[in-house]
């Protein structure tokens, strides 16, 4: 929020003091109003003790009376009390992972840190370059940069409350997209190794699409996340066994603007991927498909049945964690998250549901989202 407020990045891992500091040695903002005051008013807000709220803003009023600056100081915080908070939105950390280019098997990793929910400020932490075995251990030393996004070592899981948890999303090219990301291991609070997607919603994005420049694309998507925020999903499906190749695949979406989400085989190299190009491509804003290859028609109805559990397109990451956390839980047992499928190498996705089909399933998926109601994201 202050990072907002002063158009600013600022450092990670300060305590209030050393912040407090770090703020009086910057400029003063375009309306005159210095930088220490703008956190002091920041801090009056998200204390939980009404005395010292109270205390902070007077002070803050107090010495921009003095300054000659209260004006600027009340417009600063009537732009705030308009600003509504985004429940959609929680703490989250987006990874952009892409080749190093240097001749080498290495991978460059770019990291945004959200630290506030319903608000969308993130800033960057700085990159590095490491393999993808030691994808892991990078994305782990991000996360523990900001306490604030890990959760509690002994607070019930968002996930089980029904708020949105906090999530790891990752920008990929098209060569990674079905990498194991949910599968990568971090330490948990008593330093055994868990896998990713159990601890946090994991969400995939396409390099390519948020790279480019083409208008159509970007309004096409635009117009699906619209169509999925009014409509609901609906589902078209891609079977590398069709008849019918990726071009006639497009073709048909191109026709169906009321089709939000794709259900495919693995994208890993040849129609499938071509697939999913297409999808990126014609704007639709979620893909789901299984990492071992094939999607077999029981696993696809389980998906279905998902999507049509899901009463509105912004709990769409709640279910997807749900489902692998569940899964997680069930194969691997309460004591032990490590656990995985020895035919996929990645943990497998279970859900029960009292709707048909079947009331209990296990699949493989990977839930990726092309796309974003909100457009200023990084």
């Amino acid at each position: 929020m202050l990072a907002g407020d002063l158009h600013l990045d600022l450092p990670p891992g300060l305590s209030p003091v050393q912040l407090f500091t770090y703020t009086t040695e910057l400029n003063v903002q375009p309306d005159g109003l210095p930088p220490a005051v703008l956190l002091i008013e920041h801090a009056a807000e998200l204390t939980p003790s009404p005395d010292r709220r109270l205390a902070l803003s007077e002070w803050a009023s107090g010495w921009a009376r003095r300054a000659g600056l209260l004006t600027a100081l009340e417009r600063r915080r009537a732009e705030r009390a308009e600003t509504t908070a985004d429940p959609t939105i929680p703490r989250c950390l987006v990874v952009a992972v892409e080749p190093a280019r240097d001749g080498s098997d290495d991978v460059v990793v770019r990291p945004w840190l959200n630290t506030v929910p319903g608000r969308w400020q993130p800033w960057a932490a700085e990159p590095e370059t490491t393999s993808l075995d030691g994808l892991g251990r990078a994305v782990e030393r991000v996360l523990r940069q900001v306490v604030r996004l890990t959760p509690a070592p002994h607070a019930q899981p968002s996930v089980l409350s029904g708020r949105t948890p906090p999530y790891v999303e990752f920008v990929l090219p098209y060569d990674l997209l079905n990498h194991d990301m949910a599968g990568l291991t971090v330490s948990s609070a008593d330093g055994r190794p868990e896998p990713l997607g159990l601890k946090y919603g994991v969400h995939l994005r396409s390099l390519e699409r948020m790279r480019t420049d083409d208008l159509l694309v970007r309004e096409q998507w635009l117009e699906r996340w619209e169509t999925l925020r009014s409509r609901g999903i609906g589902v078209h499906g891609w079977r590398t066994s069709d008849r019918t190749g990726p071009d006639a695949w497009q073709a048909a979406l191109a026709s169906e603007p009321s089709r939000t989400a794709a259900v495919l085989d693995a994208p890993d190299g040849g129609a499938a991927t071509e697939a999913v190009k297409a999808a990126i491509v014609e704007g639709l804003g979620l893909a789901v498909w299984d990492r071992r290859g094939e999607f077999s028609e029981e696993r696809r109805e389980v998906v279905t049945a998902v999507f049509s559990s899901v009463p509105t397109p912004t709990q769409i990451p709640l279910a997807i964690h749900r489902l692998r956390r569940t899964a997680g839980l069930d194969v691997a047992g309460p004591c032990s998250w490590g656990g995985t499928s020895p035919s996929s190498g990645t943990t497998p996705t279970g859900w029960s549901t009292s709707r048909p089909p079947p009331t209990t399933a296990s699949t493989t998926t990977t839930a990726r989202r092309t796309g974003y109601e909100r457009t200023g994201r990084p």
